[in-house]
């Protein structure tokens, strides 16, 4: 499964640097159709795909699945779309952020929910997100994608992030 990945992260690197895709795109022709999903579904293609700057953390196909598993669901239509939308706001950073910039201990404000918080690890080179949730950390396992005729930077993550305020209504905290 992770040698797909790599072949989607190669994928997506070479379809950002050629300046002829937006991101939702981009990520689709790369084979992370489950972030596609989940953005088409909560109705967020326009805002990410009109972001000048920031920092997207992006699970990959199998973090989906993974919380899907997780909260007892075969797809993602079954999950609230107002839920959704919340979580992946969690996973857009409002500045552009190199991996190598991330300093242990920091704490992040992301786009959404309004006043949650995700912290920040590092060890070497290693850079793992902590959910306010307590709920599946999440490590950088391709970083520092940029997307062409912006300041946008992706980096692909293990795990989907989710946030204690939908934590607690999904009954994960």
């Amino acid at each position: 499964m992770r040698t797909s990945v790599v072949l989607a992260l190669v994928a997506l690197a070479a379809t950002f640097a050629t300046g002829r895709a937006s991101l939702t795109s981009t990520a689709q022709s790369a084979g992370l159709t489950s972030l596609v999903a989940a953005v088409q579904y909560a109705g967020l293609t326009s805002t990410l795909d009109n972001l000048k700057a920031g920092t997207i953390l992006a699970p990959d196909n199998e973090a989906f699945d993974n919380l899907l598993t997780t909260l007892n669901a075969t797809r993602l239509t079954q999950l609230n779309k107002a839920l959704v939308a919340e979580v992946l706001q969690y996973h857009v950073l409002p500045t552009s952020t190199k991996s190598t910039a991330f300093k242990n201990d920091e704490e992040l404000k992301p786009l959404g929910p309004k006043g949650s918080t995700l912290a920040v690890s590092v060890s070497g080179k290693t850079v793992i997100f902590e959910p306010s949730s307590g709920v599946s950390p999440a490590t950088i396992i391709k970083a520092d994608v940029p997307v062409s005729n912006t300041t946008v930077l992706v980096d692909v993550i293990d795990e989907v992030l989710v946030p204690i305020e939908v934590a607690e209504l999904v009954g994960l905290a």
